[in-house]
């Protein structure tokens, strides 16, 4: 057919070295298309970098055979590994510089294949209909039959159950309207698609498409691809039912729960359901929320969660929020009795790195947990020290309708409590006090640290940990106490509301390390050179 007026460009992403498949499938079948593309972009998401040299070297010579394409090579530029995302993206804002809005582009996944009619068609729907998107419909090599759905299938609620066959490799859309979508989620481990096409039907109005009603698209499934990697794939639908939870009905969540469960094992349906009653019934209930961290926390675990559910005469609801940061020991077995809990939601994430556990445990609570009183701490390792102490944190919140509110606490060492207690003391809201208490620590003199752990905030004045290996929760409280202005600080004087134990792990390897004292020095020098 005679060319048209827009100009179509084409991504292949390539990753997982699959550098045979890049070019004996996927570009061969790009370059046999009875209309040709004007550009085709390779972007390589590969961590070998001899495959990249290979890949690299032989676009080199398609460049000097090819006649017509324009053959482009570019290494992923952003996040990399989350799904391809990254790489999509790095084609999208190649093709932005290079390209009108007006113009296509279109995704080729670097193992599936395109029949040679498929961008014949696709022009010729440009050139009649003038789509924001055209969908040719995609055969699964593992199924028996191509997945043919109506444009009235092409909604919301279908995306949020499932993917009704929009996936890659038939993603055919206008500049116009990828730059209008922002393109894809890069913190998504799965479900990019079905996020993206979901980004784009709820916030690109008028949003025209095209059906070529031909299976036009093979899509090879195949072991190590996401759909059978379950360290991709659970963690990516976590994400994404988090990420929607605000769009689904009662109806639409189980009924993509109960696929996910059947497809993919998914182990996580009832946690999401309690997230999902949390948002829609329960938003408005007054809530005080304690947030865990949680690392290889089996032996501990119980014991914490004991104390917390055991704290009478608090007039709202207390929650609590477990975040699992890629433990690798059967904690969740060990109270598995006590996630039956509608008040018991956890969470896993892969930061290994504590300060990064706990600014997502206040964020995730501000965002999902509606009318907070407060946000309280407790790590995995430690436990409330009576069964009151939430109850008086709660009263002196009511009484001065503090910003944050600082306990004290008992120090446990191999089980055993100490008599030597961190009392908290209002001399801390004195700026020479609080300096020559945090010169001691830095030299090590110190009798007592400062009582960090066992902090509360509201969600309006949220502080977060910085990104240390030792001290993070010193340096939160340290510089609450020292800027403090336009804030009600109070010192929950002879409140003793934790018992923190000093045997963890990661309090352990700082001071082997030497980065316990090397942080309260520089915690020390920070705020000896505040401006008073």
């Amino acid at each position: 057919m005679q060319r048209i007026q827009h100009k179509i460009g084409v991504i292949i992403a390539t990753s997982l070295n699959r550098i045979d498949l890049l070019f004996s499938r996927a570009v061969k079948s790009v370059l046999e298309q009875n209309y040709k593309p004007d550009y085709l972009l390779i972007v390589d998401d590969n961590s070998d970098e001899k495959i990249s040299e290979e890949i690299e070297k032989t676009i080199i010579l398609l460049k000097e055979k090819e006649t017509f394409t324009q053959v482009f090579y570019s290494k992923n530029l952003r996040n990399k590994g989350m799904s391809g995302t990254g790489a999509w993206n790095t084609g999208f804002d190649f093709y932005k510089s290079i390209m009108n809005e007006s113009d296509y582009v279109a995704i080729l996944d670097d193992d599936d294949s395109w029949e040679p009619k498929y961008l014949e068609l696709c022009a010729s729907c440009i050139e009649n209909e003038k789509p924001d998107q055209i969908i040719g419909f995609i055969k699964r090599t593992d199924c028996y039959e191509a997945n043919i759905f109506t444009s009235q299938e092409l909604c919301i609620e279908k995306f949020l159950t499932g993917n009704p066959g929009v996936q890659g490799s038939n993603m055919f859309f206008r500049l116009s309207t990828i730059i209008q979508s922002c393109g894809f989620d890069e913190t998504l481990a799965s479900c990019t698609d079905r996020d993206f096409m979901l980004n784009i039907l709820i916030n690109c109005k008028n949003h025209k498409v095209s059906f070529l009603n031909k299976v036009l698209v093979n899509h090879f499934a195949a072991p190590g691809s996401v759909t059978y990697d379950p360290k991709k794939k659970i963690p990516g639908l976590d994400s994404f039912y988090k990420k929607y939870i605000d769009y689904y009905s009662w109806n639409t969540l189980n009924a993509s729960l109960c696929r996910a469960e059947k497809l993919f094992n998914y182990p996580n349906g009832n946690n999401i359901r309690k997230l999902w009653k949390l948002v829609h019934e329960k938003a408005q209930n007054k809530k005080l929320v304690i947030g865990v961290a949680i690392h290889n926390s089996r032996i501990s675990i119980r014991k914490t969660i004991e104390s917390i559910l055991q704290q009478n005469m608090v007039k709202q609801e207390i929650w609590i929020f477990l975040c699992d940061d890629d433990s690798c020991d059967d904690w969740k077995n060990e109270i598995k009795d006590y996630l039956e809990n509608e008040r018991i939601i956890y969470w896993k994430v892969n930061f290994h790195n504590v300060s990064k556990v706990r600014n997502f445990i206040s964020d995730f609570i501000k965002t999902y947990y509606g009318n907070i009183s407060l946000i309280g701490r407790l790590d995995s390792d430690d436990e409330f020290a009576s069964d009151d102490v939430l109850f008086r944190i709660e009263k002196i919140h009511e009484e001065t309708q503090a910003d944050f509110i600082i306990a004290g606490n008992y120090l446990k060492l191999n089980n055993k409590i100490l008599d030597k207690v961190n009392n908290p003391s209002n001399l801390l809201l004195n700026h020479d006090y609080l300096l020559n208490r945090l010169k001691e620590m830095a030299d090590g003199t110190a009798e007592n640290e400062l009582p960090s752990c066992n902090l509360f905030m509201t969600p309006e004045n949220i502080r977060y940990y910085p990104d240390i290996k030792s001290a993070e929760d010193h340096f939160v409280v340290a510089r609450i106490l020292w800027n403090r202005e336009n804030l009600n600080v109070v010192i929950a004087e002879n409140l003793l509301l934790t018992i923190y134990s000093l045997n963890g792990s990661v309090t352990s390897e700082n001071k082997t390390e030497n980065n316990y004292i090397c942080a309260r020095k520089a915690l020390y020098e920070e705020i000896k050179n505040y401006d008073r």
